[in-house]
């Protein structure tokens, strides 16, 4: 007798833990949740080509895409994806210094859609902007003191305030 109530005990336990584990599986789906990526690229022919920054940070060498027409400035962009079940505005999107407190967005030479952009869930959407304000961001911290990386990375800010960056960043020369 003990045996079967021990067996129903330990079922209950394990329902529980699966109920346990749903409940929170859902909870972490069913936000807003954003997922964002670092691009590099050049701009021309009435668009932008660009790859992701891969993890030895250095930019791309950009002189095939230059030979074959693509003459425009170089650019970096973020690509923001919602990954969650509702919907998320995202409010501006930012180039930082990393390793620095500083931060760049911008307003006139922006390539992309305007803010506050509404982002539905499983959509993507990319912004651009031209590497030279990365570089003029470094050259600022420059003159202000020593520079401590020549890395930047990019963030978006959504509508709640919080900032989601890039985990890759891409080295850039200062001006």
């Amino acid at each position: 007798m003990d045996y079967i109530a021990l067996s129903v005990a330990s079922f209950s336990m394990l329902i529980a833990a699966l109920s346990l584990g749903w409940q929170i599986a859902g909870y972490l789906l069913e936000g807003r949740r954003a997922r964002v990526k670092l691009l590099h690229g050049v701009q021309g022919h009435a668009g932008v080509a660009v790859g992701l920054v891969k993890r030895d940070r250095k930019p791309k060498n950009l002189d095939l895409l230059r030979a074959e027409g693509f003459k425009g400035p170089e650019i970096i962009g973020i690509t923001a994806t919602n990954i969650g079940r509702a919907p998320l505005t995202i409010e501006k999107y930012s180039i930082h210094a990393y390793k620095g407190k500083i931060s760049f967005t911008p307003l006139a030479d922006r390539i992309g859609p305007e803010f506050p952009f509404r982002l539905a869930p499983g959509e993507s959407q990319s912004w651009y902007t031209e590497i030279s304000n990365a570089k003029a961001l470094l050259h600022g911290l420059e003159a202000v003191g020593p520079l401590r990386s020549h890395d930047v990375y990019m963030s978006i800010t959504l509508g709640t305030g919080d900032l989601k960056r890039t985990k890759r960043r891409i080295r850039v020369s200062s001006i």
